[in-house]
């Protein structure tokens, strides 16, 4: 770590106990600054004030020439004396003590200082020093500084800069085209062609006309199916202006040009994103991210294969996907626009993921919850992973995510992989007059149906989203009991003060288990089976499976600080949801272990 330079945001919130009024970036040298002469030059700088913590150790030559360095500069200095004592000190413009009209030094002693009020002086002494600070820079200034002091920058990689043109090429294609119809021209195989082709796929588990036979019904359908595909072949091969540079970059041979270039993809997407964030009303038709790129890919796959027509580059596409989930990617599993999976190309993926990987064991751990009650950021939270988050339904459909199990853990949990399945939310605002319901109750049961562990997730103690979350679960778990699946569930309770939670736990399992017998009788009466309780449904101990967590934040963000209660919550649910299998009787049930195949 000696050597190193870590940087760090201060974003103010605006409210009165701001320590600084505006966004600033604090850089750390690990070390010793005098092993490190290229890094001091650096941060001396790109620095507006620069802060040395001195000891009688580093009164030496190198020593006393940094701080003669330092001293000399034109920007501010604050010297931490750590075995000088002092009191506390009101640091203002009049008292500082000015060299020249240029130079703002300061000497603060700290030893045998109260931490906080040390912490305070420092912070009011950068703050004033500040105020008169001339000098900034910007990121891309620093990198510049950065060349002319001999450091790498990533960016000047040829193969970083290749995948940057290329991205930067096709986001100025984006650009061209008109806000509302971008996705509609460039990536045409996921428009209405393949939501009429998900419609019609559905349509063939739920045959309704009775003036005609069945068979006959069938094939009208897939006829029309068929004829689906071959527009989108029409429409999407050879590829347009957009896929073939993408496809080119894909099927490359260098992982590392790949890599930068995804990462190239999701940067422009993002900005792509933030320009239209004013245009609520045409978001949905004009956003273009990396997931839609791939969605695309997966597409093209799914039409060539459908017409028997793929040629040998197009094979290895699923190789591609599975490699970047291997390497740390998240999937798609589920189109949230379409509320379709598509069935060859996740399966083509699966496939290629076997034969990289062996017959591995696999378990399947998924989430489900009302929209924005935090159920990407439990996720990340628990496995250190990178789901989008944010207000509103930034989730659409669903994604997976692959995590490899160390091998001293392996054999105590009985599985060789993770699979972490994040979700949409349900009650979705944006779909409040499509059928929402209908989209929930499929949605739930599929991600229900698909997981050994599903983590019903719950937000606060508003007693009509604990009903909607719940009524939706229990269908669901009453569906899997149909078809001989045995699901898991536990119930994660947030934002509930644990003191609180603790003591109230008794009435509150009470409540919850009641509701979820009720629901259970309801639901079975619409099911047409025999279940009295939830407990006949999946095996459920109240006790053991319902969790109360905490706020994530102490305070309000941006700077609030994570709540150490909501840390050690992901730790305990986490370590439960890895070894529940033994407590649920793993082996009385040969469905919980999945494998790749």
């Amino acid at each position: 770590m000696e050597g190193l330079v870590e940087i760090s945001w201060y974003c103010p919130s605006g409210g009165a106990d701001d320590r600084f009024e505006n966004c600033i970036a604090f850089t750390n040298l690990h070390g010793d600054a005098r092993e490190h002469k290229q890094q001091v030059k650096f941060l001396q700088e790109i620095a507006s004030l620069n802060v040395v913590l001195l000891t009688t150790s580093d009164e030496t030559e190198v020593g006393r020439q940094i701080v003669c360095d330092l001293l000399r500069s034109p920007k501010p200095f604050v010297c931490l004396l750590t075995e000088k004592e002092g009191s506390a000190v009101s640091i203002t413009k009049q008292n500082l003590i000015v060299s020249d009209k240029r130079n703002l030094n300061v000497k603060i002693p700290i030893k045998n200082r109260n931490e906080a009020d040390l912490v305070d002086d420092l912070a009011n002494t950068i703050r004033v020093l500040l105020e008169d600070a001339e000098s900034s820079c910007s990121l891309d200034t620093c990198a510049g500084i950065a060349r002319q002091h001999g450091f790498l920058i990533d960016v000047d990689k040829e193969d970083c800069k290749e995948a940057k043109a290329v991205a930067q090429a096709l986001v100025a294609i984006c650009k061209e085209n008109k806000v509302a119809r971008v996705k509609e021209k460039l990536l045409p195989l996921q428009g209405e062609l393949w939501h009429e082709w998900c419609r019609k796929d559905k349509e063939l588990t739920r045959l309704q006309e009775r003036n005609r036979s069945i068979e006959q019904h069938r094939s009208e359908i897939e006829s029309e199916k068929h004829e689906i595909r071959q527009k989108q072949l029409e429409k999407g091969c050879p590829p347009n202006e957009l896929m073939k540079p993408v496809l080119k970059m894909i099927l490359s041979d260098s992982e590392s040009t790949k890599k930068y270039f995804l990462e190239w993809m999701k940067i422009a997407g993002d900005k792509l994103r933030h320009r239209l964030e004013a245009l609520s009303a045409e978001i949905s038709a004009s956003t273009i991210g990396l997931e839609h790129i791939l969605r695309e890919i997966g597409q093209i796959y799914e039409a060539l294969d459908v017409n028997t027509q793929k040629e040998k580059h197009f094979l290895q596409l699923p190789q591609i996907a599975a490699k970047l989930m291997v390497s740390g990617y998240p999937i798609e599993l589920m189109d949230g626009d379409a509320s379709y999976v598509p069935l060859e190309w996740v399966g083509a993926i699966f496939d290629r993921l076997a034969a990289m990987l062996g017959d591995k064991r696999v378990y399947v751990l998924s989430v489900l919850g009302i929209q924005s009650t935090g159920k990407s950021t439990l996720l990340n939270a628990m496995f250190g992973l990178q789901f989008n988050v944010s207000a509103g339904r930034c989730t659409r459909g669903a994604f997976m995510r692959l995590l490899k199990v160390d091998k001293d853990l392996q054999e105590d949990v009985n599985f060789d992989y993770m699979l972490i399945v994040d979700t949409e939310g349900l009650r979705a605002v944006e779909l409040a007059n499509k059928q929402s319901l209908n989209h929930d109750n499929e949605l739930a049961t599929f991600v229900i149906g698909i997981g050994n562990m599903t983590l019903i997730n719950i937000f606060g103690e508003n007693p009509s989203e604990m009903q909607d979350v719940l009524q939706i679960a229990v269908q669901a778990f009453l569906r899997m009991k149909q078809v001989n699946l045995s699901p898991s569930c536990l119930f994660v309770h947030q934002n509930v003060g644990e003191i609180t939670a603790k003591e109230q736990n008794m009435e509150g399992q009470r409540c919850l288990q009641q509701k979820l017998d009720e629901m259970t009788v309801t639901a079975a009466q619409q099911e047409f089976c025999d279940a009295t309780c939830f407990s006949d449904v999946i095996r459920f101990d109240v006790k053991t499976h319902v969790h109360y967590f905490a706020h994530l934040w102490e305070g309000n963000p941006p700077m609030a600080p994570p709540n150490p209660a909501y840390s050690q919550n992901v730790q305990e649910l986490k370590n439960i949801s890895m070894f529940v299998f033994d407590n649920l009787g793993r082996s009385n049930n040969s469905r919980n272990n999945k494998s790749l195949e």
